[in-house]
């Protein structure tokens, strides 16, 4: 299939030889995007995990054993906290795994891993735009603007981002053979194949892979039918139509996978404390949504308060449209669609830029569907190169205008100081992210508001054994947000490590009235009424926790962790050869579970010992 009625600038060029091209370009454009995206990255070595890496890495024995190396494809993307969410990203999850067992629990390989998924990305951005824009200049700028910008730092240097950077590199390398195929006069067959594949791979990495396909629908529309939707018709009808069918079909297939292997988990339920939008009225999500839509633009342009976290109550919500902030947001709106329509009718380069980031964000913007989350920098990672683009255009345009020579000159001294200037300060965020305590210090300073921020900072003077200070940022989270069950749990076993078990029992009690389905928040109760000479209170909270742990193991039988943690309840209750049995049924389904191993030493040990007489 020919592409039809495109401009001269998007021809394949064939009658340059691989060598002289390599010579004349590669060590100009692609050797500084290389250069660029390493240098920015160069101080995350020796970084520790941080954040949801603990429970999507470290606590998680799943992806640590080879033998789950299929069902990673049709398991929840973090089977420890299955109520975090309904996400589906068997493909991170499986290079994840492969990272565990090449070199365990090192962070260094998992970082590593990250920064070529950076390196490939703005390559393939570089390339991509080539074919696209005809100023090759705007395409190399828009790269090293992607390769530097702040932004990007959450979806590299924190391990857990991974997911955003790798569903971005198949999604540039599917768009790439797109574009090869829509150029090339002979067989395009293969590239459309790879095509298919790479948006597969995208929607397997990150939800937000499925919008590809609009970005290419936008690809056709501005650079192969310049902006005419009789055009985008007529190559539809010609054949394009078999093409889109394909990407639709991969589409369905990813559904299905994702629904299969979900299948179990409770669907449509959004934390409060992380994402407030889901639980307020239309009018103030949508208003609301606004404001982070262009909280994110701002940081973008101005990338100098970067915060790991946003949640309740640092974006306080927008209740009224007849609102002085409401109004603002309308007005922002009404603004952002003028300019698009500006652009459309003179600037197509400008409107095609804009339209990608609107497509790519749709996704994440709270606007349409609700997400996890209220907002992220690493949601930022695939929709912020629309931005860049828009920047990278009217800078190689004015590079262009200027015809003084020491205009010039000055103009790209200029550019180059600015994209110096971002990589440092891209350098220094890396540093926020060296480890949790450093992470949480950081991220109170930036969002004070946040119950979740001080929730981290306890969490991380906790693990330091400083419960003291643990307990003050416990009570500082509590007074912006009561409500958080994990919060009131954590909050009760500080207390408990501080003597404090009476205090304790009363905030296990109101998280378990908050969580009645998280069973480790039962276990610690249990632990403290046990402590404390309640065996009945204690007994009932243990079989709350083995009728939870029944109905997960009648739904999914083949899941160790269902079957230990239940071992854990029977074992408190004193019902020793039931708790053998669990551990045993745990080890034949996952040899490898070193905590059942032990726990079966334990019982045995204690089964063989001689009983003292009263």
């Amino acid at each position: 299939m020919k592409a039809r009625n495109h401009s001269a600038r998007l021809k394949y060029h064939k009658d340059r030889s691989p060598l002289r091209i390599l010579l004349n370009q590669f060590l100009r454009w692609e050797l500084l995007i290389i250069l660029a995206a390493l240098v920015c990255d160069w101080n995350s070595w020796g970084h520790q995990f941080a954040m949801d890496d603990t429970s999507k890495i470290v606590q998680n024995l799943f992806i640590q054993n080879p033998r789950n190396i299929l069902r990673i494809f049709i398991s929840p993307f973090d089977p420890v906290l299955l109520t975090k969410g309904h996400m589906y990203r068997p493909l991170t999850s499986f290079t994840l795994a492969v990272n565990c067992w090449i070199h365990g629990l090192n962070p260094d390989g998992f970082h590593l891993v990250n920064r070529l998924l950076h390196v490939l990305i703005c390559l393939g951005i570089f390339w991509v735009l080539r074919h696209l824009l005809s100023n090759v200049t705007a395409a190399a700028l828009t790269a090293l603007l992607f390769a530097v910008h702040p932004i990007q730092t959450e979806a590299i240097t924190y391990i857990d981002g991974r997911s955003d950077a790798q569903a971005m590199l198949f999604f540039v390398l599917a768009w790439l053979f797109h574009i090869r195929a829509r150029l090339s006069a002979e067989s395009h067959r293969g590239s459309l194949a790879a095509a298919l594949l790479f948006y597969f791979f995208a929607m397997m990495s990150k939800e937000s892979g499925v919008t590809w396909i609009g970005v290419v629908l936008l690809t056709e529309f501005v650079y192969f039918s310049k902006g005419s939707l009789t055009s985008v018709w007529d190559n539809l009808r010609n054949g394009l139509w078999k093409v889109f069918a394909g990407y639709l079909s991969a589409v369905l297939i990813y559904l299905a996978l994702r629904a299969f292997s979900l299948r179990q988990i409770p669907r449509g339920y959004t934390v409060f404390i992380d994402n407030p939008l889901a639980h307020n009225a239309v009018a103030v999500r949508e208003l609301t949504a606004l404001k982070v839509l262009f909280q994110s633009l701002g940081q973008l342009l101005w990338p100098m308060h970067l915060s790991a976290d946003y949640s309740y109550n640092q974006i306080p919500m927008i209740t009224q449209w007849s609102s002085p902030a409401g109004l603002a947001m309308i007005a922002l709106f009404l603004a952002l669609l003028l300019l698009l329509a500006w652009s459309y009718f003179r600037a197509l380069n400008i409107f095609f830029g804009l339209a990608y980031f609107l497509v790519t964000y749709s996704i994440v913007s709270n606007l349409i569907i609700h997400i996890g989350t209220i907002r992220g920098d690493r949601l930022l990672y695939m929709p912020s190169l629309g931005i860049l683009l828009v920047f990278g255009i009217l800078l190689a345009g004015l590079d262009r205008r200027l015809q003084r020579p020491p205009l010039k000159k000055a103009f790209r001294v200029a550019v180059a100081v600015a994209l110096l200037l971002l990589a440092g300060r891209t350098v220094l965020r890396n540093n926020d992210w060296r480890d949790g305590m450093t992470l949480a210090l950081q991220t109170v300073g930036t969002s004070p508001n946040s119950s979740k921020a001080h929730h981290s900072l306890g969490v991380a003077y906790f693990a330091r054994k400083e419960y003291g200070p643990a307990v003050e940022q416990y009570r500082i989270a509590e007074s912006i947000y009561a409500e958080d069950a994990m919060l009131l749990n954590d909050l009760g076993i500080a207390l408990s490590r501080l003597g404090k078990t009476e205090e304790a029992i009363q905030y296990y009690r109101r998280a378990v009235d908050l969580a009645p389905m998280y069973p480790v928040i039962r276990f610690n109760l249990a632990l403290a009424l046990r402590s404390q000479g309640d065996s009945t209170g204690a007994r009932l909270q243990d079989q709350a926790i083995i009728a939870f742990y029944d109905d997960l193991i009648r739904k999914d039988p083949s899941n160790a962790d269902h079957h230990y943690y239940k071992a854990n309840a029977l074992y408190f209750q004193g019902q020793l050869d039931e708790a053998l049995s669990e551990y045993k049924q745990t080890l034949q389904i996952d040899p490898h579970y070193t905590d059942a191993r032990k726990s079966i030493d334990l019982i045995e040990r204690k089964m063989a010992a001689p009983r003292t007489p009263k």
